[in-house]
């Protein structure tokens, strides 16, 4: 059964960004496992392993739940931590502009996959990109020190037009990304 999971596609420039931003912090966390270039996203619905059957109606929820949304701005902003900075567990850059509108989509993406056998999650929502994962979590005070200094730096910004249904492939040199569907915000 293939792992799928829902995002908004980054560009190559704020990937980049992004990718930069994680090597100066890699020595920092030395523990942490961090997210490739090609792979920084936003997630917007983490689905598992998922039957082939239902991926058709995975997509027909994705295209009903775009339908009522249209393609807006947003902008990275700041970096942080789950569940806090001072003991990391995943490393984020979050999102600033935007946030409401993202919050928003993922409500109706909820709603139509939750008609299509997708329970809702229990945890709240919080737009976020993924930058890197902490292997073995502790205190960690030079880490937070350094993610408080770049609470408001701005990595960039660009506008969400679409969500894309994705195949993750584990593989030993990490997960491979397969792009199955793409849904069009309209508005």
């Amino acid at each position: 059964m293939p792992r799928l999971f829902i995002a908004i596609p980054l560009s190559k420039e704020l990937r980049s960004s992004l990718a930069e931003t994680a090597q100066e912090l890699a020595p920092l966390s030395p523990s942490t496992s961090w997210v490739g270039t090609e792979r920084i996203h936003i997630t917007m619905r983490f689905l598992g392993e998922v039957s082939e059957t239902a991926i058709p109606k995975i997509e027909r929820a994705m295209d009903k739940a775009v339908g009522e949304h249209p393609p807006f701005p947003f902008e990275v902003c700041g970096l942080g931590a789950f569940p806090s900075p001072r003991r990391p567990r995943v490393l984020w850059a979050g999102i600033k502009t935007g946030k409401e509108e993202m919050s928003a989509l993922h409500r109706s993406l909820s709603t139509e996959l939750e008609g299509v056998g997708f329970p809702q999650e229990e945890r709240p929502f919080s737009a976020h990109i993924t930058l890197g994962r902490v292997r073995r979590p502790r205190t960690n005070d030079q880490l937070a020190d350094r993610l408080k200094e770049e609470a408001e730096t701005v990595f960039g910004g660009e506008s969400v037009e679409r969500l894309v249904l994705f195949k993750s492939t584990l593989l030993p040199q990490g997960a491979v990304y397969d792009e199955l569907h793409s849904a069009n915000l309209k508005g």
